[in-house]
């Protein structure tokens, strides 16, 4: 008998060590005890509800006279596998510790609203085996995201009003997975590197960024919009397959964008949208393959000569099976109404796709404005008028044609005018076709780029001195 107690006490004892060692503990400090466990619902600042066995926890930390930084997730606060909701505002410090939430198998939605601010450790957002929990931070005045404290698998991730220095890869750690990552209202002083595995819909809108980077393996829809950003850092993405009959889009729209002129631009894409966008300089080479493309209504300082000249047209069905087929006269580039100041090398040179068979993109082209310096568009009207020469009556009176090869560059050349006076570029044809043409009577006073205006009156003169000349003698 005595040996059954003892036996039975044995296993009391082992049962109360394991239920210890599975709750945070502090380490004990200059030989203190370790402090007892203090429940988010025992703390003044929190109050609970209970939703049918669940917790609906809200703390609010100007409802104390003395704010404490909050520590989610240690002994002082931590947050119970029965939490279902979560919410902390008014907070002038909070911390989320290491692997924070590990223990919230039940919580579903996490909200954090005005704090001054917030520091996320590693892994601390992160709970195995609870999928498309929403986590939303809401006017957070100083955000810093520590390696692998994002992340996450099948969550959704709101940052709204959010300041932070950086915002870099590492924060969201390798195989990330979400449903949506919104970043909207904020102000990244640094750059924004939105790296991840996996992701349904990622959103960038009205924010200020010093750069920003996109970079996702797997993914159905990207948005940049209204947003003021530094430097486009990297774009590289690819289709989501076997996930939805939706085509995968990236849209870049209503943005003022410094500088796009990175080497790590890559795509294999459905739909392509850059529109009503005013970029500074745009060098960057797109390389990578979609089904529509536009590059409409933008306005670029500087373009880069081989810009476009990599994209190519995808095949009528993708990975995804015959449900996404779209028809031929879907596989379109509309290149339309931009403005285009400068070219970054000198010359637009042949500024699309080259003529490729099967892979060169089918174009739609109207109403480009140009930077008129004779130089600069030297070659693209040479290899326009040719072609305009070379077609017929009946292909230049269709306005909705949709040409390949060559014939796009004659639509750039006939249906293309130059900025500020809407003067045609037939003027620089001269220029195209003579060799000894070096453009010495351009203007380049303070009219700007539409200083090339003389350009082909300057050109004629000498001809026009020699035939006088001629009939001088003649006589």
């Amino acid at each position: 008998m005595k040996t059954t107690r003892a036996v039975q006490l044995l296993l009391a004892l082992c049962a109360a060590a394991a239920l210890t060692g599975a709750l945070p503990q502090r380490a004990p400090r200059d030989g203190a005890t370790s402090p007892a466990i203090q429940w988010l619902c025992q703390r003044s600042d929190c109050s609970c509800q209970d939703r049918g066995g669940l917790e609906e926890v809200t703390c609010d930390c100007s409802s104390v006279e003395e704010q404490q930084p909050l520590m989610l997730g240690d002994a002082t606060a931590f947050v119970s596998d029965r939490t279902r909701v979560l919410e902390v505002r008014n907070c002038s410090q909070v911390t989320f510790v290491a692997r924070a939430l590990s223990n919230a198998i039940s919580l579903t939605e996490l909200r954090l609203t005005d704090v001054d601010q917030l520091v996320l450790r590693e892994r601390c957002l992160h709970t195995d085996r609870v999928p498309h929990r929403r986590i939303s931070l809401r006017r957070v005045a100083n955000l810093t995201a520590e390696p692998d404290a994002m992340h996450l698998t099948g969550e959704v991730l709101e940052l709204d009003t959010v300041v932070a220095e950086r915002l870099a890869r590492a924060a969201f750690g390798p195989g990330s997975d979400l449903i949506d990552l919104r970043l909207a209202n904020s102000h990244v002083e640094e750059e924004a590197e939105l790296r991840l595995a996996q992701a349904v819909n990622v959103s960038v809108v009205n924010s200020t960024l010093g750069a920003l980077s996109i970079e996702v393996d797997e993914v159905l829809d990207v948005v940049v919009r209204n947003s003021s950003v530094g430097r486009l850092e990297t774009l590289r993405l690819n289709l989501r397959p076997n996930f939805s009959p939706e085509p995968s889009r990236l849209t870049i729209v209503n943005n003022n964008i410094t500088s796009f002129d990175s080497d790590e631009v890559g795509m294999i894409i459905d739909e392509f949208r850059l529109r009503d966008n005013t970029i500074g300089n745009l060098t960057a080479e797109m390389t990578g393959s979609f089904t529509t493309a536009e590059v409409v209504d933008n306005t670029i300082g500087w373009l880069g000569n081989r810009v476009f000249a990599a994209f190519e047209r995808r095949d009528a069905l993708d990975p995804r099976g015959p449900q996404t087929a779209q028809p031929p006269a879907k596989y379109a580039f509309t290149f339309g109404g931009n403005r285009l100041h400068a070219p970054a090398n000198g010359t637009f040179g042949r500024i699309l796709s080259q003529d490729n068979e099967e892979t060169v993109p089918l174009y739609r082209i109207y109403g480009n404005q140009f930077g008129c310096r004779c130089e600069a568009l030297a070659e693209l009207v040479e290899v326009g008028d040719r072609a305009f020469l070379a077609s017929t009556n009946a292909s230049r009176e269709d306005d909705d044609d949709v040409v390949t090869g060559d014939a796009a560059y004659r639509l750039l050349y006939e249906r293309g005018t130059c900025l500020g006076d809407g003067r045609p570029l037939s003027q620089f044809r001269l220029a195209a076709y003579t060799s000894d043409y070096a453009c010495l009577g351009e203007r380049t006073d303070e009219r700007g780029p539409g200083g090339g205006a003389d350009t082909a009156t300057a050109g004629l003169l000498p001809l026009l001195l020699a035939a006088v000349c001629a009939a001088s003698l003649a006589v």
